[in-house]
């Protein structure tokens, strides 16, 4: 535990005994995970606890006070939440109780938190548990069970649906099937949450080891048709089984999802979208006397789409950007083999650029070709992971900048205009080949530009 955390509980303790580790805290370290968030569960009231908190110097802050909650910070990002034993009643909003009354039952409060396994108390001085609803034998069973009645528990915040299901993915437990038909029954509640509430739940979903999971049991428990729909339609696209053997666009979005297991969340997300404009751009025709589904133009209706929900969803500006360029450009890399190293070279002076090759590599491995198409994709891939060895080296080179505008103006005498930009472009590709190593070499190769231009 964090030293700090362990000052402050043991000071608390001195004089409110009944003040105990609980929640996530408790369930991760059952199950062995490290976690830099503790939660803390006592008798002693706010004002109680920043007084303990003035008295040991410590900055805090009390944004939640009204609902009992104290919160300090801690080392690596972590941060310690201290909250007075209550009772709630009254969810007007879907997400904040009305009346909070502080109590000093652990037991009474128990009662009001989501899941059972988050319903434990540890008392750090002893290792004592306290288990009044049965969260120890759900570890064990690997079981995800609401507090109580599911769905009042479901009705008081549908955010706990989302978050079910994020942790029965991260944990591989399972959502008890009587609480798994409250969800799927409460499902439209969803709508009710508001984005960014929604986007930190699946920022945890997507980033877990087990995400491809999670978006299954999103499908299942009816919350993918609520929070994702353009998602979720993509169980009723069908795809030619000359490219796309493996079924849907769905199956074909879970499979690229397996594939980047490795990748940050950024991309993740990219492979969640990347096919969402399918439906719009199926065409049916006929290639080669046979029956074929085109999906022209589905990049672009796909990053049209997703903007909307990058917007519905509060995406950073950073991570729409990102996100937008691999989705409107994942097809722009078809034969790839045939690109002249000029035009690979421009391409590669994006700085995501190396992140597009290898999702253009995943999205060929996650479609499951014929016998005769299979062959052209493996050639395929292996020109992608050839091109995506050479570009670091490629962008290493370019960023010397060996010479910028003023320098080609002075050297061919001319002014600022479309032709220096030009001259600098095929110098950026000179250096990226390794045409270029100096500033002399720079300064050469301009002059021998001059005539051809």
């Amino acid at each position: 535990m964090d030293s700090k955390a362990r000052k402050i509980i043991l000071r608390l303790q001195k004089s409110f005994p009944q003040t105990y580790l609980v929640g996530g805290a408790v369930r991760d370290m059952l199950l062995g995970i490290k976690r830099f968030d503790i939660d803390v569960a006592t008798q002693a009231t706010p004002s109680q606890i920043k007084s303990m908190l003035n008295s040991l110097g410590m900055r805090f802050y009390d944004v939640g006070e009204k609902f009992g909650t104290i919160g300090v910070p801690l080392g690596k990002g972590g941060r310690i939440e201290i909250t007075t034993f209550r009772k709630e009643s009254g969810y007007a909003d879907m997400r904040h109780p009305q009346k909070v009354h502080f109590i000093s039952s652990p037991n009474e409060d128990a009662l009001r938190r989501d899941f059972t396994i988050n319903a434990l108390y540890l008392d750090p001085r002893n290792g004592k548990i306290f288990d009044f609803v049965g969260g120890q034998k759900d570890i064990k069973a690997k079981k995800i069970r609401f507090v109580g009645n599911a769905g009042n528990r479901i009705k008081e915040d549908p955010l706990r649906m989302l978050r079910a299901v994020r942790l029965a993915a991260a944990l591989e437990f399972s959502i008890v099937p009587k609480d798994m038909q409250e969800i799927k029954f409460y499902a439209p509640l969803a709508k009710k949450i508001a984005g960014e509430r929604i986007k930190a739940e699946l920022n945890k979903l997507m980033g877990s080891k087990n995400f491809t999971r999670g978006i299954k049991l999103l499908e299942q428990s009816r919350l993918l048709h609520e929070l994702l729909p353009e998602v979720d339609e993509l169980k009723k696209v069908r795809q030619s089984g000359d490219f796309h053997s493996e079924g849907s666009a769905f199956i074909h979005t879970l499979l690229i999802l397996k594939n980047m297991f490795g990748e940050a969340l950024p991309m993740r997300y990219a492979g969640l979208f990347h096919d969402i404009g399918k439906k719009e751009t199926a065409r049916g025709l006929l290639r080669n006397g046979k029956q074929h589904i085109s999906f022209y133009g589905h990049a672009r209706e796909s990053a049209k789409k997703f903007l909307a929900i990058a917007k519905r969803l509060h995406f950073s500006r950073a991570e729409t950007k990102y996100v937008l360029y691999l989705i409107s450009s994942h097809m722009n890399l078809l034969n790839i083999n045939q690109f002249r190293r000029e035009t690979l070279i421009k391409q590669a002076q994006n700085p995501y650029f190396s992140d597009l090759l290898r999702f253009r590599i995943y999205d060929n491995v996650a479609s499951v070709a014929d016998q005769k198409h299979a062959k052209k994709d493996r050639f395929e891939t292996e020109s992608l992971k050839k091109i995506l060895a050479q570009v670091a080296l490629w962008q290493k080179r370019v960023k010397k900048n060996f010479l910028d505008g003023d320098d080609v103006m002075q050297i061919l005498k001319l002014k600022s205009g479309r032709r220096v930009g030009e001259i600098l472009e095929k110098l950026k590709i000179a250096a990226a080949l390794g045409k270029i190593k100096t500033r002399e070499d720079a300064k050469k190769f301009v002059k021998t530009l001059d005539k051809g231009f």
